[in-house]
């Protein structure tokens, strides 16, 4: 028999010889390292690597949503200051006519409140001069701190009764116009 075991030596039918067959050659050992089992140092220095870049790319796809989540933020807190200064300078009454309105947050955040008479363009739509109502266009505008340029912007109009002389109510107008 062979060096290599019990093994039987098959012929394939298509060779002569058996060791010509793949059949008959004996099964591969992996040489031995003297029974000590382990990683070389380049397969630990490939894996050290690829977990490297693994752990770089998460640190900055973190970093990236951090700021973006920052910016939403600051976003978010100019849309809601924006939405309380108009809604603050649209339930304010004394507003009858053009002004022009400003300050700023404990935030540092500017605003800025512009009220305008709205004149309308277009002659097809354009109301009668005898009107009871005129509309105000507000505009207000906010600026983040250390900002030198408007950040955000909101327009809305206003329909607000038009002053009356002395003999006529601002009540009574407004019915005038209803009936």
């Amino acid at each position: 028999m062979s060096d290599w075991g019990s093994r039987r030596r098959v012929r394939c039918g298509r060779h002569r010889d058996a060791a010509a067959c793949g059949a008959a050659r004996p099964p591969r050992r992996r040489a031995s390292r003297g029974g000590a089992a382990g990683f070389t140092l380049l397969e630990v220095l490939v894996s050290l690597t690829v977990l490297a870049v693994g752990i770089a790319l998460a640190v900055s796809l973190i970093s990236n949503s951090l700021g973006n989540i920052r910016k939403v933020e600051k976003r978010v807190q100019i849309v809601e200051h924006a939405g309380s200064v108009l809604e603050l300078a649209l339930l304010d009454d004394a507003i009858q006519g053009p002004t022009a309105l400003d300050g700023d947050f404990a935030d540092g955040t500017r605003w800025a409140v512009r009220v305008e008479e709205h004149v309308v363009e277009d002659a097809a739509v354009r109301p009668p001069q005898n009107m009871p109502v005129k509309l105000l266009s507000y505009t207000v505008e906010l600026s983040y701190p250390g900002s030198g340029s408007v950040d955000y912007r909101l327009r809305t109009l206003k329909l607000v009764p038009v002053q009356q002389g002395a003999g006529q109510s601002q009540a009574t107008a407004v019915q005038d116009l209803v009936r």
